[in-house]
């Protein structure tokens, strides 16, 4: 039952279920054809001899010798002396007889007489009848021929026996009983191997799908260069089993990410209470612990704010609603916001909007107006958090002369990422090097993974170039829609 119940064994027994199928309908189509034409050979051979009798009795008469040139006659599945003859006249006596025996038809068939009497020949099957009257048993394909053009109404009845016909159907009928199971058999086992070598690269997956785990990841399914439907199964695999290792390993990573980025906050919330708990101290320092584990919680939100804000981006939960934006009025209020942030360290924002030859009329671009903005006050504040004071801060806004998109580039003279950085400056959790930026103020490094997820979302991409100890710069391209 197990066999039966796998996918090789289930395609075998279709296999012979289908090939029976076949092998008797044109088994039991080709009996026929082979007893009808027997038949009408039969047949046709009855009506050349009834001819041929008719033709001797216009000419000669009903005498004895107009049989001597028939019994030569060829009926197939028959042989002379087994052919009987009769000469009946219209009230259905015999007036001359082939051979010996009982008649073919007898008296009491004035039915069959009347039929052929007044109209055309007749075939029909019927069995002897013995001189008591009874049937003999043996069957007989009968021809009733009528002469019509005789001036007596005469009837030549031709008596051919099917005993011989039908012993070869039924060897016939035996074969197909005989060979049909035979082949079906047959065709069970070959259908088995033949499965089996069109199952193996099936099972050779399975084999190495079971050597896939967490300890190998990279193991992959094997692929041919047939190109069949097998090989575009391992294709898809392969390729599933890629996406799901990436995930497992930005997962893992994420998880590992989140609990050091988690772990430093809770250690100093931790410490600080238990130093403020050690012993009895003052208002003053109650208030400046409690201060501490304010800006330690503000923190640990900002870091489950980022992620919450991150895992709604990139399941695409967050834009529910998209407006018309004004790109130049959007950059314009972030550059407002930060300027704030920018005068403490005396840096200069500079906005440079485009000015090309694209009617703003015809321009429409749809976002989230919010999202968008949070991105560019991200981008801004980090050129501000890593520029020296003093320095200078340029937001270039230009338009694609094929009005098919529009950038944004936001550049600053601060410490700059390494190469090594660079790479990764937009995962999670990744910062510029803490012994080159002690002395400014680092975030929580979700700001950039944030931002790469809202471009995204909205059909657009972010980049990063950089030079060490001379400035960075980031680069949004969006896509907008001319009317």
């Amino acid at each position: 039952m197990k066999i039966i119940r796998s996918v090789r064994g289930k395609l075998t027994v279709y296999f012979v279920i289908i090939l029976g199928l076949i092998l008797s309908v044109f088994s039991i189509v080709m009996y026929n054809i082979f007893a009808g034409e027997s038949r009408d050979e039969i047949d046709s051979a009855m009506l050349i001899l009834a001819s041929t009798v008719r033709s001797e009795i216009i000419l000669e008469g009903v005498q004895e010798g107009i049989f001597d040139e028939a019994g030569e006659s060829y009926i197939p599945f028959s042989k002379p002396k087994m052919q009987t003859i009769e000469i009946l006249n219209d009230s259905g006596k015999v007036i001359l007889k082939s051979q010996t025996g009982p008649n073919i038809i007898s008296v009491a068939d004035r039915k069959l007489i009347g039929e052929s009497l007044n109209g055309n020949h007749l075939f029909v099957d019927m069995n002897l009848i013995q001189d008591d009257g009874n049937p003999s048993g043996i069957l007989y394909r009968t021809l009733i021929y009528p002469i019509n053009d005789h001036p007596e109404k005469l009837l030549i009845v031709i008596g051919v026996p099917l005993e011989e016909l039908e012993n070869k159907l039924s060897a016939f009928r035996l074969s197909l009983y005989i060979s049909i199971p035979v082949f079906m058999l047959l065709s069970s086992v070959f259908g088995w191997f033949l499965t089996k070598r069109a199952y193996a690269p099936v099972n050779e997956m399975i084999r190495n799908a079971g050597l896939i785990t967490s300890g190998n990841p990279g193991k992959r399914l094997p692929v041919n260069d047939s190109g069949d439907e097998i090989s575009e199964l391992a294709k898809t695999l392969n390729g599933m089993i890629e996406r799901l290792q990436i995930s497992f390993q930005t997962l893992k990573q994420f998880t590992s990410d989140a609990s050091h980025e988690l772990r430093t906050p809770l250690t100093i919330l931790k410490g600080e209470i238990e130093v403020t708990l050690g012993r009895q101290r003052s208002s003053e320092e109650y208030e400046k612990a409690l201060r501490n584990n304010l800006v330690e919680t503000e923190r640990l939100q900002k870091i489950v704010d980022g992620l919450l804000t991150l895992s709604q981006v990139e399941s695409g939960k967050v834009l529910v609603t998209k407006e018309e934006i004004d790109i130049n009025d959007l950059l314009t209020e972030a550059v407002s916001k930060i300027k704030i942030l920018a005068s403490e360290k005396k840096i200069k924002i500079i906005l440079n909007l485009d000015d090309s030859g694209i009617s703003r009329d015809r321009i429409s671009f749809s976002g989230d107006r919010n999202l968008l903005l949070n991105v560019f006050i991200n981008l801004l504040d980090n050129s501000v958090k890593y520029s020296g004071p003093e320095s200078t801060i340029t937001c270039t806004q230009k338009t694609d002369p094929a009005g098919k998109f529009f950038s944004v580039t936001i550049t600053d003279t601060g410490i700059g990422i390494s190469p090594e950085d660079l790479e990764t400056v937009f995962d999670r959790f990744t910062r510029a090097d803490l012994s080159r930026s002690s002395t400014y103020n680092t975030g929580a490094g979700l700001g950039l993974a944030i931002a790469r997820a809202v471009i995204e979302s909205h059909n657009g991409s972010i980049s990063a170039t950089s030079i060490r100890d001379a400035g960075s710069s980031f680069t949004v391209k969006l896509p907008f829609t001319v009317k």
